[in-house]
């Protein structure tokens, strides 16, 4: 793995470590009305589930999503 002075150098550290649910994926699947893209919703949500029990490796962190009304 090449880091120093790469164009993605940074990348690692600025990260929030987040863990993806497949919430995102959500929107498409509303906007679609695709029931192959709501499945994938629920395969996401439902194997997330892992996670929970799980010991934080830090703080927990509070984020905000703004949500916008065309």
């Amino acid at each position: 793995m090449v880091e120093a002075g790469d164009f993605g150098m940074g990348t690692s550290s600025r990260s929030t470590k987040l863990l993806h649910g497949g919430v995102r994926y959500l929107e498409l699947a509303l906007k679609e009305r695709d029931p192959g893209s709501f499945a994938w919703c629920g395969r996401l949500l439902r194997n997330g589930r892992w996670s929970w029990p799980c010991p934080p490796s830090g703080p927990a962190l509070t984020l905000l999503t703004p949500l916008f009304r065309p």
